[in-house]
C-alpha cells in the first residue's frame, strides 16, 4: 500500500511539476452590468472595483469553500478518533486492526485532499480577480 501511495504520489508530481498555473483575465462582469444602474445594491456597493459579491475578497465562492472544507475536515477527524478507538480495542483482532488502519490512513490522505482542494479554489478564485 506504502508503495502503491509512493508511485501515485511521485508520478504526480513530475507530473504537474512543469505546469504553471494559468489565470482569467482580470475581467469583471458587474463593470459591464452595472453601467449607468444606480438603484441596485450590488452596483452602488462598488462592485465595479473588483469586489465582485462571487468571487471578492468575502465572496459567495470562498465561503461555500469555507464551510465544506470545515464540514469535511470535521468528517475526516471524527473518523480517525472513531478508527483510532476502534484500533484500541481490537483486542489482538487482525482483520478489525487492519480495517482501522485503513480508516485512519483513508482519512488523512482525505485530508489532505481538504487542503489541496481549498488551496486550489483559493488561487482559482484570486486568479479571477
Amino acid at each position: 500500500m506504502r508503495k502503491l501511495l509512493f508511485i501515485v504520489f511521485m508520478s504526480l508530481s513530475i507530473a504537474l511539476a512543469g505546469v504553471s498555473p494559468v489565470f482569467a483575465a482580470a475581467y469583471n462582469p458587474l463593470t459591464d452590468a452595472c453601467n449607468g444602474v444606480t438603484d441596485s445594491p450590488t452596483c452602488s456597493s462598488g462592485a465595479t472595483s473588483n469586489t465582485n459579491p462571487l468571487t471578492g475578497t468575502n465572496g459567495t465562492i470562498l465561503k461555500v469553500a469555507n464551510i465544506v472544507a470545515l464540514v469535511a475536515g470535521i468528517a475526516a477527524v471524527i473518523m480517525i478518533i472513531i478508527s483510532g478507538i476502534q484500533y484500541m480495542t481490537a483486542s489482538g483482532d487482525a482483520q478489525k486492526a487492519a480495517a482501522a488502519r485503513r480508516t485512519i490512513v483513508g482519512a488523512v490522505i482525505g485530508l489532505f485532499v481538504i487542503v489541496a482542494a481549498r488551496f486550489i479554489v483559493t488561487v482559482v478564485v484570486k486568479g479571477i480577480k
